[in-house]
């Protein structure tokens, strides 16, 4: 097989696995009231806790309005908090609450189940490869990439 005939076939593949869990989170999400855009920052809070609204912008590529909007509905809804950043209080830190950990939390175990029992169906080995092949593409992905290099989109909201 020539070899951009290889690769557009391994990019394929590869989203068509990415969105396998899209309905099952679209199913928690749309039973907790939340877009993909709020979820997104939910995730990105829980990994970094204290982060600011220029920062997740920064991370998503988006405008910080856009990100103060979304913030303000999780926010409002109780998921996460605002607090003035010691040293600095035009800086404000975001942090989830014990509402937006467990929605968080929710989703991700959801997702694991899920998971767990399609790639039980695998072979040992061929569990092996998985985890060695995405290990491989994870640690690409780590690789620093300016958000300007992104491909442009037509949405203003964080991307999912």
């Amino acid at each position: 097989m020539p070899e951009q005939a290889r690769l557009e076939q391994a990019v394929t593949v590869f989203a068509q696995a990415a969105r396998l869990l899209d309905s099952l989170r679209l199913h928690v999400w749309d039973e907790r009231g939340i877009t993909l855009p709020q979820l997104r920052i939910l995730f990105r809070v829980r990994q970094e806790p204290g982060i600011g609204v220029r920062d997740l912008a920064l991370s998503f590529g988006v405008s910080a309005s856009n990100v103060t909007q979304q913030v303000d509905k999780l926010v409002s809804r109780g998921l996460v908090t605002r607090a003035d950043r010691p040293g600095d209080r035009r800086q404000v830190a975001h942090t989830l609450t014990a509402e937006g950990e467990a929605v968080a939390g929710e989703v991700s175990q959801a997702a694991r189940v899920y998971l767990s029992g399609l790639l039980a169906g695998l072979t040992a080995a061929e569990q092996d490869d998985l985890v060695r092949i995405l290990g491989r593409v994870l640690a690409e992905a780590e690789r620093p990439v300016s958000p300007s290099a992104w491909p442009k989109t037509e949405s203003a909201s964080p991307r999912g």
